[in-house]
């Protein structure tokens, strides 16, 4: 075995599972129209390069609903918990904050899901952005083992008898 991965912690290899499990989760399908039907394929990737072409509206009022500020949160923090989750893998203290913050970027495409009536269409990338997410949060809750340059650190041994 590798000299590094011995050197690696449980909390770094969960925290990269859970980074690449949420990476994953932007290119799997949003909307599962049939299970195995790959023929129109929307991702999250697709929604990202759709932002760069130019829309033309008329005139008028804009209103915000729950489902387009869900859809809003899903684009705002999906990269950014992307970024959270590969830091989380040298500090500790980012997969906790990621874990939160892609929970609710696919709460919030699920709220968007809710309000055009097609949450019985979810498709796997939720599933999988959640696992993503519940990994990073169990990373945070795994504890680091303290090293030293001999091994791990014995337990004291316990007090003295009283006479």
């Amino acid at each position: 075995m590798l000299k590094w991965v011995r050197k690696l912690e449980s909390w770094k290899i969960v925290a990269f599972i859970g980074a690449i499990l949420f990476l994953i989760s932007g290119v799997l399908p949003l909307i599962s129209l049939s299970l195995f039907d790959f023929s129109y394929w929307l991702s999250l990737f697709n929604v990202y390069a759709s932002l760069g072409q130019t829309v033309e509206s008329g005139a008028g009022s804009v209103s915000l609903s729950a489902g387009s500020i869900g859809i809003l949160l899903t684009i705002m923090l999906y990269p950014v918990t992307v970024v959270l989750g590969f830091i989380s893998v040298l500090r500790r203290n980012a997969a906790i904050v990621a874990g939160i913050l892609g929970f609710i970027c696919w709460v919030g495409f699920l709220l968007a899901l809710n309000e055009l009536q097609f949450l019985q269409y979810t498709g796997l990338s939720v599933y999988i952005g959640f696992m993503g997410a519940i990994i990073l949060i169990i990373a945070y809750a795994l504890r680091p083992r303290t090293m030293t340059p001999h091994g791990p650190v014995a337990p004291p041994p316990p007090p003295p008898a009283p006479q």
